[in-house]
């Protein structure tokens, strides 16, 4: 038995009465929404496991988190259609409850940017008869994920004009599909500086390279594996700033692949700039 669970365009959770594995495991997984109308296969990974007691059936429920997983353009497409299928749905439950009248008290936003606590956002929320309705609300809480991005919850405040927000989110979907996504992403304290240069120069890699240090922010743009361009870290030449992110043992870092049009600074192969840093470090640690 499938007890009631949460659905978004990234992942699925709900309570089973059976196991399904530890965290990584894959399955494919069959869904269809309540009116019977709209089916989604699609496979999903085990993100989260947590298990309690049911202590009315005796049994034991296993809460699975599961990251769906869409590969390609078909397969996403599926995935907003059925969700958006389930949203509307849900929405025309709760307008025709005993009361008649329905209220959406809160919302999770996914963005590519944190959103400060208490801060006010416009959200445009689809309607089930067309058209949308702007609301207003206050940021609470806003969490990176392990994709880099920003998962924020948003207590609705009521209904507004756009130009009462501080910043707009333009619809839900867009908010979590029109942002563009790092084709590679993780934490400083896993893959330095040096190592992510050095497999650039392997690869020979043409892109941005992005980095993030509590609040400090950081572009290293790369042609051809070369690092050619540096900027976010003050009044430095680009060997200093260079050498600094070198440094950097805790952060976020985003890999975009794009075209740079950006003059080459440094002029020299991404090795040999990094045997010159770590020559100018060594000397700076023995004056010291």
């Amino acid at each position: 038995m499938i007890r009631r669970g949460d659905l978004s365009l990234t992942g699925l959770f709900v309570e089973l009465e059976r196991d399904v594995g530890e965290p990584g495991t894959v399955h494919q997984l069959r869904m269809r929404s309540r009116d019977k109308v709209v089916r989604l296969d699609i496979e999903g990974r085990v993100a989260r496991v947590t298990r309690s007691d049911d202590l009315l059936h005796s049994t034991l429920i296993t809460g699975v988190g599961f990251e769906l997983l869409a590969y390609n353009a078909e397969s996403r497409s599926a995935l907003d259609r059925f969700v958006s299928h389930v949203a509307k749905c849900r929405i025309e439950e709760l307008r025709d409850d005993e009361s008649g009248e329905y209220e959406i008290a809160g919302l999770s936003v996914e963005t590519g940017w944190p959103l400060r606590k208490g801060e006010r956002v416009g959200i445009e929320v689809p309607s089930p008869t067309g058209g949308s309705v702007r609301y207003e609300g206050q940021a609470v809480r806003s969490r990176r994920g392990k994709a880099g991005r920003f998962r924020t919850r948003v207590t609705l405040t009521g209904e507004a004009p756009a130009p009462t927000a501080q910043r707009a989110v333009g619809g839900i979907r867009e908010a979590l599909t029109d942002v563009p996504k790092p084709h590679l992403s993780g934490d400083l304290a896993r893959f330095s500086m040096p190592t992510l240069l050095t497999l650039a120069d392997l690869e020979r890699t043409t892109g941005e390279l992005r980095l993030t240090h509590g609040v400090e922010r950081a572009i290293v743009y790369l042609c051809e594996g070369r690092v050619v361009d540096v900027e976010g870290i003050g009044d430095m030449s680009g060997a200093q700033q260079i050498g600094l992110l070198c440094g950097w043992t805790q952060g976020h870092f985003e890999l975009f692949l794009r075209q740079v049009d950006r003059p080459d600074l440094f002029g020299i192969p991404t090795t040999a700039l990094l045997i010159d840093l770590a020559r100018a470090h060594d000397e700076a640690q023995r004056v010291a």
